[in-house]
């Protein structure tokens, strides 16, 4: 299973948090999301443990830029006062190859965000995930549409964890059998469903890659055409 493979070298190497639709999927409210995000400690000790991570694991960036690069504090700088990048992001091998965003520089401070954290133990892998607080700070923040479905009405994640199993008072659209269970899950277990569904999603992305590509729905072709974009 990748995701605690990934988890686990992490855990070696690096200082993370999880953050994002995973982290979401730990504290209990499933998430379909086909990455892993994670923000980590901006020093160069950290980042070259982050790529000799991706180097174990065969994880290749994204945009075409060099895998060393993501331990050039100045160079990722310069990209962030130029180009706007806000996050690095590494894929691992695979036609369902999972991709890892790395978000370099968190609207919340990252010590901050790393001292309220959680972990959560995933058999013997801890995996630290960012608190509901910060998960909700970051979301208003970040302001997608996506984002902010997840903390509208009931306004805070922790109301959607407490609410009782009445449709009429939850925007979270799924059968209450399924909220129930997927609550009921061992951490362990809850990566396992998310990998698994997110592993389904990416497969059958192809058959409809053309068209998200021309509406501007492709993540990664998101990324490379703001990428190419500031190279001019």
């Amino acid at each position: 299973m990748f995701y605690l493979d990934l988890f686990a070298a992490l855990n070696r190497r690096v200082d993370y948090v999880l953050i994002g639709g995973l982290a979401i999927s730990l504290h209990g409210i499933e998430r379909a999301t086909m990455d892993i995000d994670v923000t980590v400690a901006m020093t160069p000790d950290n980042l070259s443990a982050l790529v000799e991570m991706a180097r174990e694991l065969g994880m290749t960036p994204v945009l075409p830029v060099a895998l060393e690069n993501l331990s050039d504090l100045d160079q990722l700088a310069q990209w962030h006062r130029e180009r706007n990048l806000q996050a690095f992001a590494l894929r691992a091998p695979g036609l369902s190859g999972v991709t890892l965003d790395v978000l370099l520089y968190p609207p919340v401070d990252y010590a901050q965000i790393r001292g309220r954290a959680v972990t959560f133990l995933a058999g013997d892998i801890p995996v630290v995930g960012a608190s509901i607080d910060d998960l909700i700070a970051l979301k208003q923040i970040i302001g997608r549409p996506i984002d902010l479905a997840d903390i509208e009405q009931p306004q805070t994640l922790e109301g959607i964890l407490s609410m009782p199993f009445d449709r009429s008072n939850r925007t979270y659209h799924v059968s209450d059998d399924r909220l129930r269970v997927f609550r009921a899950l061992s951490p362990e277990d809850k990566l396992r469903w998310v990998e698994q569904l997110a592993t389904f999603l990416r497969l059958v992305q192809p058959a409809k890659g053309a068209a998200a590509g021309k509406a501007g729905l492709s993540h990664e072709t998101g990324s490379l055409n703001e990428w190419h974009g500031c190279q001019s």
